[in-house]
Order: structure tokens, then sequence, then C-alpha cells
């Protein structure tokens, strides 16, 4: 149980900082225009795969009637 914890702790630590990374580029970038293109482009691609979800979902549906 003591070495699954470590790893899980150390999965967090590595998730943090790969955040923290991701905030210091956004600050860096002062351009309001191409921040707004990229948040664009992530809502984008996050509509993509939420539809892509949902027709698989239904199409499971049918076809496991």
């Amino acid at each position: 149980m003591k070495k699954m914890r470590q790893g899980f702790v150390r999965r967090v630590n590595v998730c943090g900082i790969l955040r923290q990374g991701d905030f210091s580029v956004m600050k860096k970038n002062h351009n309001r225009q191409a921040n707004w293109q990229m948040n664009q482009q992530r809502l984008k691609q996050w509509n993509r795969t939420q539809l892509n979800i949902i027709r698989t979902r239904s199409r499971w549906r049918m076809s496991h009637l």
C-alpha cells in the first residue's frame, strides 16, 4: 500500500509542475488576440471530442438494442 501511495503522490506533483509551466507560458504571452485564438482552438478541439463521444455512444446503443 505504501508504495502505491508514493507513486500517486509523485504523479500529482508532476501534474502540478506541468500546470504551473502552462500558466507561466500564458502569462508571458501578453498578446490578447493570440491567447483568444488559442482558447478558440482548444474549445473547437474539445467540442469535436465531445461530439465524437456522443456519436459513438449513440451508435453503440443503436447496435446493441
